[in-house]
């Protein structure tokens, strides 16, 4: 399904920077990737017109709940490494030194 027909049924939002659903949930938009022992590696080849390159899949993303008692966070695969994910997560919730 290509963008024109989603846009038909749904309202679209493209973004890579958060994006707040409710006053609680936010989808993260692209998460960094700075935890050292999480260095990325290409999950398979991106063919284009400069050549052959690496697919880093940089559009990971994920889900953070900020619960009363902390955050949780909502993931898929998790390309980004889950510890960036959970980084990330407290960072944009604001809860960075809390846990549940």
């Amino acid at each position: 399904m290509d963008r024109k027909a989603i846009g038909e049924g749904f309202s679209l939002l493209e973004t890579k920077k958060p994006y707040w659903l409710t006053r609680r949930l936010v989808f993260l938009g692209e998460i960094p990737r700075g935890i050292s022992f999480e260095e990325p590696t290409p999950i398979g080849t991106l063919e284009g017109a400069e050549g052959d390159q690496g697919d880093w899949i940089e559009d990971d993303t994920a889900l953070a709940y900020s619960a009363e008692n902390g955050v949780y966070s909502i993931t898929g695969c998790s390309h980004a490494g889950i510890c960036n994910v959970i980084a990330y997560a407290k960072k944009i919730t604001g809860k960075e030194n809390e846990y549940p």
